[in-house]
């Protein structure tokens, strides 16, 4: 599970760099409200016109971050194989939209 939020932490700092065309150094929960800020996140979904729900994904990521990733990665924490699996099912929906957000910007590029 921890190795599952470590690629969540990876791809979005590594799409914020991509987007950005600078590296991104920040980690952890920052980093996903960096990502998703609302008026200018460089994963922010601009279609969603309503500000709340744009903010609401940095606020999903880094809730992740605080209440999944930071736990594992700083002891040792007991949990049942359900709970791990519905966590890793969550990681896999925060990479697909980490992978929408990379689609989204790489079909803004023209190509000659």
């Amino acid at each position: 599970m921890f190795k599952a939020l470590k690629k969540v932490e990876i791809g979005v700092r590594d799409a914020v760099s991509t987007v950005e065309g600078t590296r991104c150094t920040q980690n952890g929960a920052g980093l996903m409200r960096y990502a998703f800020r609302a008026d200018k996140g460089a994963l922010t979904d601009r279609s969603i016109t309503n500000s709340n729900e744009r903010e609401s994904y940095g606020h999903m990521f880094a809730g992740v971050f605080g209440c999944y990733r930071n736990p594992t990665g700083h002891r040792d924490v007991e949990m049942v194989a359900e709970e791990a699996v519905e966590i890793i099912m969550l990681t896999n929906h925060l990479l697909r939209i980490v992978n929408a957000a990379l689609a989204r910007h790489s079909s803004a590029v023209v190509t000659t």
